[in-house]
């Protein structure tokens, strides 16, 4: 029997391709000057053959290419009106709005020998090498591909910068997006908030800085450096302290903060994107909380829609504006493709999935959930999504966003991470008073992507993942849609610490040790069943998840964790284990 999804993806399919044509009708003849799309493809550098010539199982060598993608959007269509700000960018002779990002691929020189498959690979904060291969040296312009298991499966690996505050360096990958502007040419303003943890007693910090942003991440300037005079509508900037995320905010004195650099803790340099803390600095183990007026928002959101025409750019396109070849390009079975292919799911040419972890993760479901699976002529991007340890969604696509922040016990706590909706199904709030899902608006256009939903414990205790698994108020365990399955890996840490553990390296932050628990076999064996689930129909392992039902899933308070004393084994003192049920 069909399940209830089935039915309804076919009767949303059945409507969508009617709509689909009727809009395809409309547009007859404007399709060139309306879309959004990549208008320019230049690379920069080829290294070919790259990784020193080594050649890969039956797929042979592999070349590297760096550059740049240029693109538009159409600031009207219906696919952008979600951006926020859109409306408020500048645009181009076209009426287009335009942005540039950093391209990186790892392709098959005979791309006939690959697997006919697209890995876009989200970076995190613009930093990500070669995921799922083990040995890879160079960070992120890697010089080996260590094991090869991406290559040796066929895979051409896409990188590109899609979170526009990224600063470069590093090899980062970069994204430059218009500033958002009032109609009448002035400066937007509003309020924005900064955090601040420090590991040392720091003087001068950027507006920026948070346990995971800092010196990578450009921050919004304050309108005005002169914290101790109000602005016309009697704002002033306020700065405040406390010791515990759930503490009082305690207000300092503007005469102990200044907008500019001190490296000294004495002598002001003004800035209009940094913070000085007089005398001796910010101190460790304190969070400080600023509220400023700030200004310039970017058209950040502009980052969903470059990452989506970029993947639509190379599967369907054979050349860009000005006749650049689309490198990726393959012909399929049935011999080449039209310019203008007007399928909507191109099944027997190339597809294309997206991974990235932590905060690439939660980005990807945010991605899925505004509905950036859709290209502007109505076809699916990415046909399978492999999203890792992101449990909630993304402070993205909002002005004054800072999609660096993360989230956490203590760190970036309030940042916006964790909105409804939770889960892929739809489901009810009665707190909200919403209803919906991550995959509402894929599943009435039938371009949700097969989906494998991977997290570790961390994201339970941590990164609120329970709420993925059961209703708002946690009394009933839900299920995912026929074509989403869940893997949570139990006794596992967001990021597993270096195996053989060693008993000499410092605990840093915390009170045990690390957990060296690898979760990467996992993985790797997970995206073979998902290649397989798309290039061949094959079906994958069921879901793996704690239920309520079962009694897997449970409040903090009834979990019954062992009781281990304090000890120094290996050479370390470490206090006994005090289970807090947090």
């Amino acid at each position: 029997m069909k399940s209830l999804y089935q039915m309804l993806r076919r009767e949303r399919r059945q409507g969508a391709r009617l709509l689909t044509a009727v809009a395809l009708l409309s547009l007859l003849g404007m399709a060139s000057t309306v879309e959004a799309r990549i208008t320019r493809i230049q690379i920069t550098n080829t290294e070919s053959p790259t990784f020193a010539g080594a050649s890969f199982g039956s797929v042979g060598q592999f070349e590297k290419l760096t550059g740049t993608a240029y693109g538009e959007v159409d600031p009207h269509h219906p696919s952008n009106a979600i951006i926020q700000d859109i409306d408020l960018a500048p645009r181009n002779a076209h009426g287009m709005v335009e942005y540039s990002t950093d391209l990186y691929i790892l392709k098959p020189i005979d791309m006939a020998k690959g697997n006919r498959m697209l890995f876009y690979h989200v970076v995190n904060r613009g930093n990500g090498g070669i995921p799922f291969n083990i040995g890879v040296l160079g960070g992120n312009n890697p010089t080996t591909a260590g094991d090869g298991f991406i290559q040796n499966m066929g895979y051409t690996l896409i990188k590109s910068g899609w979170q526009p505050d990224v600063l470069p360096g590093n090899s980062r990958m970069t994204m430059q997006v218009p500033i958002a502007q009032n109609r009448d040419g002035s400066a937007i303003t509003g309020t924005v908030r900064a955090e601040f943890i420090v590991a040392t007693a720091t003087t001068t910090l950027n507006l920026s800085s948070g346990t995971f942003t800092g010196l990578t991440h450009a921050s919004y300037p304050t309108v005005s450096t002169d914290n101790k005079v109000a602005l016309a509508d009697g704002f002033l900037p306020t700065l405040t302290v406390r010791s515990h995320e759930k503490d009082p905010r305690v207000p300092m004195s503007n005469n102990a903060w200044a907008f500019g650099s001190c490296p000294d803790g004495v002598t002001l340099t003004p800035s209009a994107t940094q913070i000085c803390m007089f005398g001796p600095g910010f101190q460790p183990g304190k969070i400080y909380e600023l509220l400023y007026r700030g200004k310039d928002p970017i058209v950040i959101g502009l980052g969903y829609a470059g990452m989506r025409d970029l993947i639509a750019f190379f599967k369907h396109e054979r050349h860009d504006d000005a006749g650049t070849a689309n490198p990726l390009w393959v012909a399929d079975e049935r011999g080449r493709k039209s310019d203008r292919d007007d399928d909507r799911r191109d099944d027997h040419g190339t597809l294309a999935v997206f991974s990235g972890a932590s905060q690439s993760g939660r980005n990807m479901r945010t991605f899925i959930h505004l509905g950036f699976n859709q290209d502007e002529r109505g076809r699916i991007v990415f046909d399978g999504a492999f999203p890792l340890i992101g449990g909630g969604r993304a402070a993205f696509n909002i002005r004054f966003g800072q999609p660096g922040r993360a989230w956490g016990h203590v760190a970036d706590h309030v940042y916006p991470a964790y909105q409804f909706p939770f889960t892929y199904g739809e489901l009810h709030d009665p707190i909200s008073g919403q209803k919906g899902g991550i995959l509402r608006r894929c599943l009435k256009t039938d371009t949700c992507p097969k989906i494998f939903h991977f997290a570790t414990s961390l994201e339970i205790w941590e990164g609120r993942q329970s709420l993925g698994l059961t209703d708002p108020l946690g009394i009933r365990d839900v299920h995912d849609p026929d074509f989403v399955r869940t893997y949570l890996q139990t006794s596992t840490q967001h990021g597993p610490a270096a195996f053989p553990p060693g008993f000499t390296a410092s605990l840093g932050r915390c009170q045990q040790q690390l957990n060296p628990n690898s979760y990467l076999e996992t993985q790797r064996a997970l995206w073979v069943a998902l290649t397989d689930w798309l290039k061949r129909g094959m079906e994958p392992p069921p879901s793996h998840a704690p239920r309520l039902r079962d009694g897997t899933l449970v409040p903090p308070a009834r979990v019954n964790f062992p009781h281990i004393p304090a000890n120094d084994y290996g050479g370390v003192s470490r206090p006994a284990v005090k289970f807090l049920a947090l």
